[in-house]
């Protein structure tokens, strides 16, 4: 069960028992987006502001609302919300969610349920098989197609970021490397 008194909405389901719905209404099912390119993704970017895990975070984003291949990310939301994240995918309201940080089990337990019965998969960001564990955790969630592509245009997007980072500090390397060199030359 999810409930967002806000919006006056108790989304319920249980394992095999036919369905997600929302207020007892009909069954609920997952969106039909089959790639970024017509998709509505929902993010948070979790409680952690270490900076380069926002930079990594925000690489992200970036790179899915900027590359892709029939186009790119069609829309973007963050609410900060896990568990209604979840249950508006179950309800088709967006098409993915994607989270790297969330906060604990009780964030996505009920809402994994919730997309699942609604013909959804509910996984690891890199495609593993998603698992209730203590801690902050990772999770993509919608349709299989949908997923697939996200985590294929996030594992994308994190190696352009090491790459660049490498770059980085490969520069900062040489710079140091040439600015001892240049002062043991003057004294020398």
């Amino acid at each position: 069960v999810v409930f967002i008194p806000y919006l006056n909405e108790m989304y319920t389901a249980w394992r095999g028992g036919g369905g997600t719905r929302c207020n007892d209404g009909s069954p609920l099912h997952v969106g039909t987006a089959t790639g970024i390119h017509d998709a509505l993704l929902v993010n948070n970017i979790g409680s952690s502001r270490d900076w380069r895990f926002s930079d990594l975070s925000f690489a992200r984003l970036h790179y899915l609302m900027t590359r892709g291949e029939p186009g790119p990310l069609q829309g973007l939301r963050m609410s900060g919300s896990a568990c209604v994240n979840l249950a508006h995918v179950a309800a088709g309201k967006v098409d993915v969610y994607i989270e790297d940080g969330y906060g604990g089990v009780w964030d996505v337990a009920a809402g994994k349920i919730l997309v699942e019965e609604a013909g959804g998969v509910v996984v690891g960001l890199e495609g593993e098989e998603w698992k209730l564990r203590l801690g902050k955790g990772r999770v993509v969630a919608g349709s299989k197609e949908v997923v697939g592509d996200v985590i294929r245009k996030v594992g994308e997007a994190d190696r352009r970021y090491r790459w660049r980072e490498r770059g980085r500090k490969g520069l900062v390397g040489l710079g140091v490397g040439l600015i001892v060199w240049g002062v043991g030359w003057m004294v020398g």
